[in-house]
Formats: structure tokens, C-alpha cells, sequence
């Protein structure tokens, strides 16, 4: 593992999770320290962006509603229950 400065807040922190009976995956965690503790906020697999991605899916389907902003929340309400 190893760790280092991303911007003025952030760290990279590269791991790798090994896993039985497969190949390990190299993971990066965007990390940031908030109230005394570090909040991940983005992990990169094979250098996508979980943020990134999750960011273009929204904007997506606001797109596809006609700028619909409750549409994505409908479907955000859906996938957590």
C-alpha cells in the first residue's frame, strides 16, 4: 500500500485486494480528511473513475427526462431499497 498527495486536501491511497481463487485488483482511494477522520470519496479500477462515472450516469438520465431533476431521484430511491 501506498499513499500520496492528490491536490491541496486529498490522498491517493493504492492497495490491492487480493482475492481467492483470482487475480488481485489494484484499487486507488481517493480519500479526504473531514471532522478528524479521512472519507473516501472516489475509487479508481483500472483507472476509472467510480465518481466520474456515477457523475455521467446522472447527468444522463436528466438528459434522457428532459432536465427532469425527480426522475433521477425516483430512480436513485428505487436502487436502495
Amino acid at each position: 500500500m501506498r499513499a500520496e498527495p492528490a491536490g491541496t486536501q486529498d490522498v491517493l491511497v493504492a492497495t490491492r485486494a487480493e482475492r481467492p481463487g483470482q487475480s488481485p485488483v489494484d484499487l486507488v482511494w481517493r480519500v479526504r480528511p473531514r471532522e478528524g477522520r479521512y472519507l473516501v470519496i472516489d475509487v479508481m479500477f483500472e483507472g476509472v473513475s467510480l465518481a466520474l462515472t456515477k457523475r455521467e450516469e446522472f447527468a444522463s438520465i436528466i438528459q434522457n427526462s428532459g432536465g427532469r431533476l425527480d426522475i433521477l431521484i425516483a430512480r436513485l430511491n428505487d436502487s436502495t431499497t
